[in-house]
């Protein structure tokens, strides 16, 4: 993204497990297997801390034949687009693609080439880009915090469907 623009990438995908999940190896093609174990640890903080925060896991690996819907997608931006702003800017866009489509390849060939052995098998990718300059080219001085608010929101809603997220 460019023209006053910061992006980060996030991924979104179902983490629980045992499961073989396929890896491909740095400078090869050839899949090796893996068992993957997600496990849930007791956060350290304040055993009042909210469930849903406390077992959020950002995992690397995801399970491949896992899908995401269109309309789950849908809740996951709703649930980002209600996030405070400062002045209700609302200075975020997001750009979201589905294993499969072209968006999601887009994305995917963006990622470091370490990142894609595993965000290939996420059921999708949301690039999440700050407008920091409004129309004017006035500076937004609070638009990265904004859109951490957005991608925050989002994360949380995914915990709450039972997804998992691993933001880079």
């Amino acid at each position: 993204c460019g023209g006053g623009r910061t992006a980060t990438t996030g991924l979104l995908g179902t983490a629980g497990g045992p499961r073989v999940v396929k890896v491909l190896k740095p400078q090869t093609t050839t899949p090796r297997a893996c068992t993957v174990t997600a496990t849930t640890h007791p956060a350290p903080a304040s055993a009042d801390l909210h469930p849903l925060l406390a077992d959020r896991r950002s995992p690397r690996a995801f399970d491949a034949t896992a899908t995401i819907g269109a309309d789950q997608v849908d809740l996951l931006l709703d649930a980002a687009r209600w996030a405070p702003s400062a002045a209700n800017t609302q200075p975020w866009r997001f750009l979201a693609g589905r294993r499969g489509d072209r968006a999601f390849d887009a994305l995917l060939a963006a990622l470091n080439p370490a990142n894609q052995e595993w965000a290939r098998d996420a059921a999708a990718l949301v690039l999440v880009a700050a407008e920091t300059v409004d129309a004017e080219g006035a500076p937004r001085r609070w638009a990265v915090y904004d859109a951490g608010q957005a991608a925050a929101h989002l994360t949380a809603q995914a915990s709450a469907l039972g997804l998992s997220v691993r933001q880079m």
